[in-house]
C-alpha cells in the first residue's frame, strides 16, 4: 500500500466488452477505497467504455513512474468451488498484485454518460419521432460461444406476445449470430459502442444471454424519474456459475445443478458444434455434451412462458407499466423504418459458415415442380451464344438422340428467327430455351451459373446436364439406365483435381471429406424428384460464392458435399479423365468413352 506519495497505474485488458465494463468497477472501487493515493490510466480494448470516467488521468506509457498492470482474473478457474462473482475476482487479483484490501463498493460495473448525453434523445426516438419505452433484445451471440444461444423462434414468440404492450429494440454486433426478428425496431449493426451505452440508458429493460449488454444493464445509470434500476432477463442456462454473473435485480434463468453436465458446477464449454476453424473450442473438451438441435440442453430447458413470466413480473410487481396504445401505434412507425437494414447481408465466414448452413436447411421450403420426362440441358458459355449449340446439338442427333434438348444460360438467351429456323431446316426438333423460375431459392439469393440451378430449373424430371465445353460421344440416354443411377438418382465424374483448401469447407460443414478426387463440372445427371433438396443446397453454395470460391476452387465439389451434408447417395465414374488430341475423354463405368470435353487450346467444339 503506498505511503506518503502517489502512485501511477496503467491498467492493461485485451478482452471482450463485457469484461471490461467489469474492470471499470476495479478502478472505482480502487479510488473509493484509496482515495488520492492513485492516478490510473487504461489501456483496454473497447475505449469507449471508459468515456467520462471521473478515475482516469492520461499517462505516458514510457513514464518510469508508471507501472503496468494488467487486469486478470486467474479465480475463474476456480468458479464452481469458490462463492466469488466476477467483480470480486477482478478485485481478488489487483488485491494480491499491488498487495492492497479493495472492497467492492457497489454491485455493479462504472458506466458514466456526459450531461449532453443524458439530454440527447435515445436512438429510438429518431425512428419513432417521440420517446417510448422500450426494451432491448440481444436475440444471438458470437459464432465461437454458441453454448450461450437461446432459438431464434422462441424470442421470436416472447416479441408477439408482448406486441403492442413492449417495444423490443433488436441490436447485434456485425460479423456476430443475430438472425432478424419481426416486429421489432431493428438496430442491429446500426450503432457504435458509446450509441449503445445512450441506447442501455433510455431502456426500460433488456432480455439477452450472459453477455456484455447483461453487465451494461447493471452498469449503465438510470434516468432520473425512473426506477433504480433496470429490469434485466438473462437466458443463462448452466455454462456460468449463477454467484459469478447474477446481479440482485436480474431475473437469471439458470439451469445449473439440474443436468449431469453441470450438476457440481457450470460447464464453462464454448461451442455446441464444431466449427470447423481449427480452434481448440472445437476439441472434445470444449463442446457441449448434451446438444438439443444445434442448443445445448440447459439453453433448451428454458421455455418460452418461463421467459415470459419473468419480464411480466416487473409489471406485475409494479415497477414497470406497460407501453400505453399511443405509444404502441408510435412503436409501429419504427418498425417500418428501421426494417431495411443490410445487417442479413454480410458476407459468410470460416465462423458462420456452417451455422447459415443449418438455417437454410432447417427454413421451410416448397419444393419445386420436378418437370416431366427426360431431357437434357446444355449450358451456353455467353448469354447471346446460342447458335455455339448447334454442333453440339446435330452431332446428338447424329448419334440416335431422340431426347428434347434446353439451352440453359442464367441470363437468359435469346432463340433468334434465324436460329429457329436453321434448327428446323437441318431437321433438328426438340430444342427450346430454358427459363429461370425463381422458386429454388429465399428471395434476395440468387445463384449464377450453377449447374444445379439448370438441372432445377429444367422442364424434364430426369435430366442430363452437360457444361459448355462438353459433347457426349454416345446418345446418352443408356445413363438413365444404368444400375447407379436406378439406386441413387444421380451420376457425377471424378475430375483430375485434388484441394487442399476444399477441406476447410467439409469441416465447416461438419463432415469428413471423402478419399478420392473431386467432383467435375463436364457433366452431370440427376432425377429432380429425388434429389431435389441436395441440388438446392448446392445452389445455396453458389449463391455464398464470395466465401465458398475462396477455399473450392473446384466449384462443382460443392455438389458433392451438398449430397453428402444431406446423406443423399450418388453414382460416381471413378475412371479418370484422359487427355486425347488436345481434348479431354471421359468413360462410363465400364470405362468406355461417353464425353469429350473442349480443349481451352483449340477453341473449337469436339467431334464425336
Amino acid at each position: 500500500m503506498p505511503n506518503g506519495t502517489v502512485k501511477k497505474l496503467v491498467f492493461t485488458q485485451k478482452r471482450a466488452p463485457g469484461d471490461v465494463i467489469v474492470s471499470t468497477a476495479v478502478i472505482r472501487d480502487l479510488h473509493l477505497c484509496y482515495p488520492g493515493q492513485f492516478i490510473t490510466d487504461v489501456r483496454t480494448s473497447c475505449l469507449e467504455l471508459w468515456e467520462n470516467n471521473p478515475y482516469l488521468t492520461p499517462l505516458c506509457d514510457d513514464d518510469p513512474d508508471v507501472e503496468s498492470v494488467p487486469f486478470e482474473c486467474p479465480l475463474i478457474d476456480q468458479s464452481n468451488q469458490v462463492p466469488f462473482h466476477y467483480l470480486h475476482a477482478c478485485i481478488d487479483f489487483i488485491n494480491e498484485r499491488l498487495g492492497l484490501r479493495i472492497r467492492p463498493t457497489r454491485f455493479h460495473g462504472d458506466i458514466h454518460l456526459s450531461s449532453l448525453e443524458k439530454s440527447w434523445a435515445s436512438q429510438v426516438s429518431e425512428y419513432v419521432g417521440t420517446e417510448i419505452p422500450y426494451w432491448i433484445i440481444n436475440a444471438g451471440g458470437k459464432y465461437d460461444i454458441t453454448t450461450k444461444w437461446w432459438p431464434h423462434a422462441r424470442f421470436q414468440q416472447v416479441v408477439n406476445h408482448f406486441r403492442g404492450r413492449i417495444q423490443f429494440v433488436q441490436i447485434g454486433e456485425l460479423g456476430h449470430h443475430h438472425p432478424r426478428l419481426n416486429g421489432v425496431i431493428d438496430l442491429r449493426g446500426r450503432t457504435t459502442l458509446r450509441e449503445w451505452v445512450r441506447l442501455v440508458y433510455h431502456a426500460q429493460g433488456v432480455l439477452c444471454g450472459v453477455t456484455a449488454v447483461m453487465h451494461l444493464a447493471a452498469a449503465v445509470p438510470m434516468p432520473n424519474g425512473n426506477p433504480e434500476n433496470r429490469a434485466c432477463v438473462v437466458l443463462a442456462g448452466g455454462r456460468e456459475p449463477v454467484h459469478w454473473e447474477a446481479y440482485p435485480d436480474h431475473r437469471f434463468l439458470a439451469r445449473n445443478g439440474l443436468l449431469t453436465c453441470c450438476q457440481s458446477g457450470a460447464c464453462w464449454r464454448s461451442r455446441t458444434l464444431p466449427l470447423g476453424d481449427n480452434s481448440p473450442d472445437d476439441g472434445p473438451d470444449n463442446l457441449c455434451e448434451q446438444v438439443v438441435g444445434n442448443y445445448p440442453r440447459c439453453m433448451d430447458m428454458i421455455s418460452v412462458r418461463e421467459v415470459i413470466d419473468n419480464i411480466e413480473a416487473y409489471f406485475r410487481g409494479g415497477v414497470l407499466k406497460f407501453m400505453t396504445s399511443e405509444e404502441a401505434a408510435s412503436g409501429k412507425k419504427g418498425i417500418l423504418l428501421s426494417r431495411r437494414n443490410d445487417f442479413d447481408n454480410a458476407p459468410l465466414t470460416i465462423e458462420s459458415a456452417g451455422i447459415a448452413l443449418d438455417e437454410f436447411l432447417q427454413t421451410p421450403y416448397p419444393a419445386a415442380a420436378s418437370g416431366q420426362g427426360r431431357g437434357i440441358v446444355m449450358q451456353l458459355a455467353r448469354r447471346d451464344s446460342a447458335a455455339e449449340a448447334l454442333p453440339r446439338i446435330r452431332a446428338l442427333r447424329q448419334l440416335g438422340c431422340e431426347l428434347p434438348i434446353q439451352l440453359w444460360h442464367w441470363q437468359g438467351v435469346r432463340l433468334t428467327g434465324e436460329m429457329s429456323s436453321q434448327l428446323c431446316s437441318d431437321g433438328i426438333l426438340g430444342v427450346s430455351v430454358l427459363k429461370t423460375k425463381r422458386t429454388i431459392l429465399p428471395k434476395g439469393l440468387s445463384a449464377h451459373h450453377s449447374p444445379a440451378l439448370a438441372l432445377l430449373n429444367a422442364n424434364f424430371q430426369e435430366v442430363v446436364f452437360l457444361d459448355s465445353n462438353t459433347t457426349p460421344v454416345v446418345d446418352p440416354h443408356f445413363l438413365f439406365e444404368s444400375d447407379a443411377y436406378k439406386k441413387s438418382g444421380a451420376i457425377f465424374w471424378v475430375s483430375e483435381s485434388l484441394s487442399e483448401k476444399a477441406a476447410i469447407v467439409w469441416r465447416s460443414c461438419r463432415l469428413l471429406r471423402p478419399s478420392g478426387n473431386e467432383i467435375a463440372d463436364c457433366a452431370m445427371v440427376a432425377d429432380k424428384l429425388r434429389c431435389w433438396e441436395a441440388l438446392r443446397l448446392s445452389c445455396w453454395f453458389y449463391a455464398h460464392a464470395g466465401f465458398y470460391w475462396e477455399y473450392l476452387q473446384n466449384k462443382a465439389e460443392s455438389m458433392r458435399i451438398s449430397f453428402h451434408r444431406l446423406q443423399k447417395s450418388y453414382g460416381l465414374v471413378r475412371v479418370p479423365p484422359q487427355s486425347v488430341d488436345s481434348s479431354i475423354r471421359w468413360t462410363d463405368f465400364a470405362g468406355k468413352p461417353v464425353l469429350l470435353s473442349q480443349s481451352s487450346a483449340t477453341g473449337q467444339n469436339p467431334k464425336p
